[in-house]
């Protein structure tokens, strides 16, 4: 049970992180976030990395 519980919780923070990578990377390649910046929207409302 001590090596089993740390590889288990490895496993899920990893495939957390590869899952959100993922998908950040298919809304980069469909172009979301240039539809952010042509909005015209505060730039604080969308967060760091957004339009400004």
């Amino acid at each position: 049970m001590n090596y089993l519980l740390p590889g288990i919780l490895l496993i899920t923070v990893a495939s957390g992180i590869s899952y959100t990578a993922y998908r950040l990377f298919l809304d980069m390649k469909g172009g979301i976030f240039e539809r952010f910046q042509s909005m015209p929207i505060a730039p604080s409302a969308v967060g760091p990395g957004g339009p400004g």
